[in-house]
């Protein structure tokens, strides 16, 4: 499990990815889990692709699940 405080810049993303999570206010794990997915989807930068990415590195960290739980 990762620590929640830790930067997304310190994991190996694309700086697109980074730059767009930083435009919808998302700079830390703890961000994501956070996150209001309903809010989240309407911010003008947000796409299906980066979201996808997103799941993507959930799953990888093992932290897909919680987030989910927090989504319902």
């Amino acid at each position: 499990m990762t620590t929640p405080s830790v930067d997304l810049s310190s994991f190996n993303f694309d700086k697109e990815f980074l730059l767009r999570a930083h435009k919808l206010g998302i700079s830390t794990i703890e961000d994501i889990m956070n996150v209001n997915l309903l809010t989240l989807r309407q911010n003008e930068n947000f796409t299906y692709h980066w979201y996808f990415e997103l799941l993507q590195f959930l799953e990888r960290q093992g932290l897909i699940d919680q987030f989910v739980r927090k989504q319902l």
